[in-house]
């Protein structure tokens, strides 16, 4: 097939996919297109790396560690030497912060070390701690500082280009965090995590949409429609997309313990009996 030819059927194709597709207003299309730009690269994070330096001690024993709640445990030193002890006491400020909103659960603890038992602070994820705290690696926390959301779409106007017949436009979309928990928002917190102040910011995206006789569609989504079609794969290529960059609903205790009796009642479940190994005690 000549290039003359393949993009003539190209062309044709996107003009079949605009008018399949479902009316978009200017507003949707390009909202839509601004989250399709922010998926790749993660632009769009919705919690705030907390930046722990290595605890001195990890874990729980004899328990793989991960960011769940009864496998999270990370172990700090009350002091580090003259050195370092200011940026310590800093973090175990923070750490106490986030421990006074339930969402960690501090102990006093004695650590071995070579010069003997020296004093330390173990804080462990609570299931409150579970819903705020987005999970990154084995011990890694992330704060949750709300959602991102598209706002209208400004300065629309025709760029003078065109796809396959179809006018092309452009516009700007701001993308703004809603849904801030109070205590997030709080000067303490603010003070205490100034790196969200950057991290919250409004975030502003040039997008491109295209006017089709059906009405606006997200230009990248077409383009990604039009490579799915030619792989057979015909469907919503964009939602596709957009739904694996949305952060599921983090279970609470109830949501796993149904979860649960499901499965248990359930055919993967039935005659499942819990291996033992009978203890003689004297």
């Amino acid at each position: 097939m000549n290039r003359s030819l393949a993009c003539r059927l190209a062309g044709a194709s996107l003009i079949a996919l605009a008018f399949a597709a479902a009316a978009q207003d200017a507003d949707d299309a390009a909202r839509r297109q601004a989250s399709l730009l922010m998926v790749p690269d993660d632009t769009l994070r919705s919690c705030l790396p907390l930046a722990l330096p290595r605890p001195d001690a990890e874990g729980v024993p004899g328990i793989a560690p991960r960011p769940v709640p009864g496998q999270h445990a990370i172990t700090y030193l009350l002091r580090t030497g003259e050195t370092g002890q200011a940026r310590r006491d800093q973090l175990l400020e923070q750490l106490d912060y986030l421990a006074a909103r339930g969402l960690l659960a501090s102990e006093a603890v004695q650590v071995d070390a070579p010069a003997g038992s020296r004093a330390a602070l173990r804080y462990r994820l609570t299931w409150r701690g579970y819903g705020a705290l987005a999970p990154g690696g084995n011990q890694e926390l992330c704060l949750r500082f709300g959602r991102w959301e598209a706002g209208p779409a400004t300065d629309l106007h025709a760029t003078g280009d065109d796809v396959a017949g179809l006018s092309i436009h452009e516009a700007t979309v701001t993308f703004r965090v809603v849904d801030m928990p109070d205590w997030v928002r709080s000067a303490e917190t603010q003070r205490l995590f100034p790196e969200l102040a950057e991290a919250t910011r409004d975030r502003a995206q040039k997008v491109r949409i295209a006017r089709t006789p059906r009405g606006w569609r997200a230009l990248t989504e077409l383009q990604m429609e039009l490579e799915a079609a030619a792989r057979g794969r015909l469907g919503e290529a964009g939602t596709e997309r957009l739904a694996r960059w949305q952060s599921p609903r983090v279970p609470d205790p109830a949501d796993a313990a149904a979860a649960l009796a499901r499965h248990a009642a359930g055919p993967a479940g039935a005659g499942r009996r819990v291996a033992s190994l009978p203890l003689r005690l004297q």
